[in-house]
């Protein structure tokens, strides 16, 4: 059974415009990982993922400021809309899984809106139709790490799989660094 790890970040910041409308560019990078393991799904479910910490933050910072070392990006779609534009760019490291970054620019949409839309699990449920279930597992609230259950429905040849996620948000001002581990 395929294993589908994903590591996505999302970083919002607001954009310089002359516009009366508010701009914010939303960053969202993401590391891609397949393997198949004979391991069922209830024996990955008793292994916790690793919760996002400070590092994970450290690492997000780096890549948004392109200061991490890693090879140069390679633009691979710019399109745009009246109320939106998004930009993705990929790259190949020396060691590990080819790397994902895409740039969304939201017009009229506050930091805020957008976090709440990608975090509420329940909402996502009745917009994505490739949701079947999420569940939140736990929840710390002095440090914001929350380990959330998605079940994805996949195409008919391929079973549902499950994932379980690690994720946290960290605020400072207006910009939000939010951080996912499958």
């Amino acid at each position: 059974m395929p294993l589908v790890l994903l590591y996505d970040m999302l970083y919002a910041s607001k954009s310089k415009s002359n516009s009366v409308l508010a701009r914010w560019n939303f960053y969202m990078f993401t590391n891609f990982f397949v393997y198949f393991t004979s391991e069922s799904s209830s024996d990955l479910k008793k292994e916790k993922p690793g919760l996002v910490n400070g590092d994970d933050l450290e690492h997000l910072c780096k890549l948004v400021e392109v200061k991490d070392g890693g090879p140069a990006w390679i633009r691979m779609m710019d399109s745009s809309t009246p109320t939106m534009t998004y930009q993705a760019w990929r790259r190949d490291p020396e060691t590990g899984p080819p790397q994902y970054r895409s740039s969304t620019i939201f017009e009229n949409a506050t930091p805020e809106m957008v976090r709440d839309f990608f975090w509420d699990d329940e909402f996502r449920l009745k917009w994505d139709d490739m949701i079947v279930s999420a569940e939140t597992l736990e929840e710390c609230p002095s440090t914001g790490n929350m380990v959330v259950q998605w079940v994805r429905k996949f195409p008919f040849f391929c079973s549902d799989r499950e994932y379980i996620i690690g994720r946290r948000i960290w605020e400072s001002g207006h910009l939000y660094y939010c951080v996912t581990k499958v």
